[in-house]
């Protein structure tokens, strides 16, 4: 028996959370299916150790691997060929990650599931919107369509967070290049600075005194300071979700990731609702996606409000901070003229342009305040190292 972790969702998009031990984690599975529950995610949880601490925990497929595993699935599906023997293409062809996927579901469609319950099995893989894509197309016999768009989603969603990942490095880059210099100064020239002091006879100031402090200090211990850095720095990056919810606290940043999250949201329903599933399924299993709780509520009651008979649009301007202005008004083109999907894929790729160019005005903006930030760091280091250099030459005849 091992503890497994698990998360799942109820039919009105509630998510839940537990532990159960289990001999594996398809019963864990099953003991969710018997609660009327999808599963979410399924860990077994390790014993507490240093490696896993740094390690973290398992690695999930990224985005461009999906969109790689699916566009290479299409490819093949297209040409005629079946799904099974497509699958198996796949396991001798392609990289280690989707070699082994493609396999458990060979062996799953063997075993006589449909390639929606072998999905479906693959829980840490494929989210429960690519299964319900997956079943629709099953059901209407567009399989490759539905692979296709799927391809296509997770290529621009990887596109989109390299392009945000991008814009975050070179602030980073800033950062790590000040404490670089800072800490060089401590460890290496502010001892030679000190020697000169005092063969000249020099008086220590102040910030020297204090700066010494500091250097000294790191100079003793930096092997347990590293060492703590090092772990704090994992223990931050485990905890990376309220760091995120804190820092988007500021207005600015609250906006963008709300425009984000409306992107996101409305690229995965027009792609649900293009694939013939329900409004209301649509709006949860897009909700779901997302992975954010408070957007989740806001699309319940949005879903609540349409299937209580409020027009689309009635529902959507009713739920408020869930669709912005410009969504409002293509959603009321697509109710009027039965082009909803095709309605809410434009407003997201229009949203998308502006979140764009927003980071990159924010951008703009943040470059030449790091510089300064570390234009500061480093020439106030200059400065105090100096200073008494500088008290020396105040008190100079002709100086004073």
């Amino acid at each position: 028996m091992h503890l497994y972790r698990w998360r799942s969702y109820d039919s009105e998009g509630r998510r839940y959370r537990g532990e159960y031990y289990a001999e594996s984690p398809d019963r864990v599975a099953e003991f969710l299916q018997e609660k009327n529950q999808s599963v979410i995610d399924i860990r077994k949880v390790e014993p507490f150790s240093l490696k896993r601490l740094w390690r973290g925990t398992e690695e999930r497929m990224n985005g461009r691997k999906k969109a790689g595993f699916f566009r290479q699935l299409y490819v093949l599906l297209d040409a005629g060929i079946p799904l099974i023997r497509c699958l198996g293409l796949l396991e001798r062809n392609a990289g280690k990650g989707l070699r082994d996927l493609s396999r458990q579901l060979q062996e799953d469609l063997r075993r006589g599931f449909s390639f929606t319950a072998a999905m479906e099995r693959q829980v840490r893989v494929f989210s429960p919107m690519a299964v319900a894509l997956v079943r629709a197309g099953e059901e209407a016999g567009q399989l490759p369509a539905v692979v296709k768009a799927l391809a296509d989603y997770y290529r621009q969603q990887d596109q989109l967070m390299k392009f945000v990942r991008g814009i975050c490095v070179y602030p980073a880059f800033l950062l790590v290049v000040a404490s670089v210099v800072f800490l060089f100064f401590c460890l290496k020239l502010l001892p030679l600075f000190l020697d000169l002091y005092i063969s000249f006879g020099l008086e220590k100031t102040t910030p020297v005194y204090q700066l010494n402090a500091v250097s000294s200090f790191v100079g003793e211990y930096k092997v347990p300071l590293f060492c703590s850095l090092a772990i704090l720095a994992r223990a931050g990056w485990q905890c990376r979700k309220f760091f995120r919810r804190q820092l988007f606290r500021f207005p600015k940043l609250g906006q963008l990731r709300r425009d984000f999250l409306e992107v996101r949201f409305l690229k995965v329903l027009s792609l649900l609702l293009g694939s013939g599933i329900p409004l209301t399924d649509s709006i949860r299993m897009a909700a779901v996606a997302i992975g954010d709780k408070v957007w989740q509520r806001r699309a319940g009651e949005f879903s609540l409000r349409a299937l209580q008979g409020a027009g689309i649009y009635i529902a959507a301007k009713e739920t408020p901070l869930l669709f912005s202005g410009m969504t409002l008004e293509f959603i009321a083109v697509g109710e009027s003229t039965g082009s909803l999907p095709e309605m809410l894929a434009e407003a997201g790729k229009l949203l998308e342009e502006e979140f764009l160019d927003t980071v990159k005005n924010l951008k703009k903006i943040l470059e030449p305040v790091m510089i300064l930030v570390v234009a500061v760091l480093v020439f106030g280091t200059i400065g105090v190292m100096i200073s008494p250099l500088l008290s020396l030459l105040a008190n100079l005849p002709g100086f004073g």
